[in-house]
């Protein structure tokens, strides 16, 4: 173990000694690189994040390629000088493409699998680069077809074909090497991870750099969504992004900049129609060691907040959802609205203006089911339902309610919700908080 110490120290101090000699030719081969992305039509779209994000040349990559933590670009200096003009310009848009999709959060999966997720934000990124005509294949790291985005993939010896992989999410591709992973298991005694992956033609094959070097906070999560957010406006107007990749990037972000504001858009029509309603009297809940016990909702009642309380949605989460609703309702002065906690049935029902009831709740857990949640808002003949859930459910063929919305957790799960059942606003669950 001393000795590979030793033999790390003197590698990292030898590109240390590499850099300082060379500084100024690794220096130019970046200003090349730049220009030329510059000039180039098909990457006129990052150019203005190519040349934002710092570049720096290190020594102690744990790739020897290249690498970013989100907020600068790392390069090995050798094999920045081993690669040429169109591969290094893979190699600057792939890292900038990590930062602008944000796949630089820490997403560790667990030691047997993190090789499977880099692939997988490797096969997103150069999908997006392939199918751009952006750069130049690099031997032994992912390229998809480009002008498909497909990728093949060996993985243990057994044959994967990821379709489209610049359109899909990184979980997406992660979820499907993920199954075929573990129906194709590597031999018994693999080493690290265990897998052994391979391209179409059966040479190996592993992660292009590293984007996992720490994590970023709150702020800087949101300031790569504006990022994405003004690079949809800039490109919308100017006409320069490919269709195709403007509709991902909306993808990503929708629900996500200011999901209470598209949530007050589409309920505050129908809540100003209901104005001539009446604020029911506030009444005391029958309390039973802390639960409070579900109660008749009463005609007239304007807005139905259900609540899936079944374990995928954490209680924190839960509290802050009821805060922000309370304060979205607080500007109706003749609106009802009420809480309907619920698994597989409601179990409680709380006024929304007397938000401290909600510190007091023991929420259940257990399965899930819409099936009550739209049984008892259609008895009180609600105007409006919305739905905080996670999207995986059993749902009501059709409802008599005026307007439905979904605000949904997984991206996944929002797809299980039937299209006639209402509006989706998809969110990231950490957007629950104010953390």
């Amino acid at each position: 173990m001393t000795d590979e110490i030793d033999e790390r120290t003197k590698a990292i101090e030898g590109k240390k000694k590499f850099i300082d000699e060379n500084i100024e030719h690794l220096r130019e081969r970046l200003t090349v690189a730049r220009s030329t992305i510059m000039r180039t039509k098909e990457t006129k779209f990052m150019v203005s994040e190519i040349m934002q994000l710092p570049t720096i040349f290190k020594e102690d990559l744990q790739m020897p390629t290249a690498g970013t933590d989100g907020k600068r670009i790392y390069l090995d200096p050798e094999y920045w000088l081993q690669i040429n003009i169109m591969q290094r310009i893979m190699i600057l848009c792939h890292e900038t493409m990590h930062v602008m999709f944000g796949h630089c959060d820490v997403r560790r999966k667990g030691e047997k699998v993190d090789q499977l997720w880099n692939i997988a934000a490797d096969a997103v990124v150069n999908g997006m680069l392939s199918v751009c005509g952006i750069g130049e294949e690099i031997k032994g790291i992912i390229w998809p077809n480009f002008y498909n985005g497909n990728v093949t993939i060996r993985i243990n010896g057994k044959e994967k074909i990821v379709e489209g992989c610049h359109l899909k999410t990184v979980e997406k591709v992660f979820q499907e090497l993920l199954e075929h992973a573990k129906k194709n298991p590597p031999p018994q005694g693999g080493q690290g991870d265990g897998h052994e992956i391979m391209d179409s033609d059966g040479n190996k094959i592993g992660p292009m750099d590293q984007h996992e070097l720490g994590e970023l906070s709150k702020e800087e999560r949101g300031q790569v969504r504006d990022l994405l957010r003004r690079k949809i406006v800039e490109h919308k107007m100017k006409g320069t992004m490919p269709g195709w990749l403007a509709e991902k990037i909306e993808g990503m972000i929708k629900g996500k900049v200011n999901w209470q504001s598209e949530l007050r858009e589409m309920v505050s029509p129908e809540i100003k129609t209901s104005s001539t309603f009446s604020r029911s009297n506030r009444r005391n809940h029958s309390m039973t060691g802390g639960i409070i016990l579900p109660g008749r909702l009463k005609e007239g009642l304007d807005v139905g907040i259900a609540m899936d309380t079944s374990g995928s949605i954490g209680r924190n989460e839960l509290k802050y959802f009821t805060g922000e609703i309370y304060n979205l309702f607080e500007q109706f002065e003749q609106v009802t609205a009420k809480i309907l906690l619920h698994t597989t049935e409601v179990y409680s029902i709380i006024d929304i203006s007397e938000p401290e009831e909600v510190e007091n709740i023991r929420y259940q857990t257990g399965g899930t089911s819409h099936m009550d949640v739209f049984k008892k808002a259609e008895l009180a003949e609600a105007r409006v339902l919305i739905c905080l859930t996670d999207g995986y459910s059993d749902f009501p063929d059709s409802t008599k309610i005026s307007k439905v919305v979904w605000v949904c957790t997984s991206e996944e799960g929002a797809k299980q919700i039937p299209k006639n059942l209402g509006k989706v606003i998809v969110i990231d669950p950490e957007d629950l908080s104010d953390e």
